[in-house]
């Protein structure tokens, strides 16, 4: 009998304590993480500055008794034909597009491409004396517009920060200027050519002797690298190092009057200008296109 009263206490412990439990809210499931992802394809806007150095040089395309550079002192021909350094400088913005692909945890490999507006330019200026008359030649450099088009590898040193390198190819539309300027308050002017060699006249009427100018794409190598924080699913910040190599070019500047104001062939001369090499730094901002599934 004792064994029977224990069984149904117990059983009826048992039925109390599940209704309780039944009572008791039930505890929500515990929210999943959304995993981050750097795969998909991405758009935006960047802005920077550029800076750089180039050289430039001096050579005749007349016979060398007829030339300008016989005239020109003190640095003669051989100073002429030095190259030159200058530096440039200015503001760059525009936009790129591209596309990730993350592998593992760790690694993103992507290709980008980008386009901007340049104010990067500089010159350079050679003194001297053309009998009796203060004279320079002058070279500038202007970088009109600037684009990419690269590889890109980074390690996510966190789910939302990327540090990566990159690099490929670059390209620009370059101006190049040159011209042969006389300033004739300090002389008389000066009239060269003769003897069948094309000349040239310098004086009060005509200041500017020689003058000359292109306007090329010019093609190159870059190479660089940076850091990229994305603070939501769809937005990123960058902030990046390029440095771009682009091949060299030259100008031919020609006389804008012919010696003794006589028709005929003209005097000129090339300004051989280096490679065009330009460091730049900007930030951006990235909207991403995560796959949906």
């Amino acid at each position: 009998m004792k064994k029977l009263l224990l069984g149904v206490a117990l059983s009826a412990l048992g039925l109390v304590q599940a209704a309780s439990a039944a009572d008791m809210p039930v505890k929500a499931p515990a929210a999943v993480a959304v995993v981050q992802t750097w795969t998909g394809f991405y758009f935006g806007g960047h802005g920077g500055y550029g800076w750089g150095r180039n050289r430039v040089g001096y050579s005749s395309n007349d016979g060398a008794s007829g030339s300008l550079f016989a005239f020109f002192l003190p640095l003669g021909t051989a100073g002429l034909n030095a190259s030159n350094r200058f530096s440039t400088r200015g503001v760059l913005g525009g936009v790129q597009v591209g596309y990730n692909r993350q592998i593992g945890p760790r690694w993103v490999v992507g290709i980008e491409a980008d386009f901007s507006a340049s104010t990067v330019d500089g010159s350079e200026t050679r003194n001297s004396t053309v009998v009796g008359n203060p004279t320079n030649f002058t070279a500038e450099e202007r970088v009109r517009n600037f684009g990419t088009l690269r590889g890109r590898l980074g390690m996510l040193a966190t789910e939302n920060t990327l540090a990566f390198v990159t690099g490929g190819l670059a390209y620009a539309r370059v101006e190049h200027n040159a011209s042969f300027n006389v300033n004739t308050l300090g002389g008389p002017g000066f009239q060269s050519g003769g003897g069948g060699i094309p000349g040239f006249l310098c004086g009060p009427a005509n200041p500017q002797c020689f003058v000359g100018s292109s306007t090329r794409w010019q093609a190159g190598w870059t190479a660089g690298g940076g850091i990229e924080h994305k603070w939501t699913r769809n937005l990123s910040l960058k902030a990046e190092y390029l440095y771009a190599s682009l091949r060299s070019s030259s100008v031919t500047a020609t006389a804008t009057v012919p010696a003794g104001g006589v028709a005929g062939p003209l005097s000129t001369y090339n300004a051989n200008f280096g490679r065009t090499n330009l460091s730049v730094v900007r930030a951006g901002l990235n909207v991403h296109f995560p796959p949906t599934n």
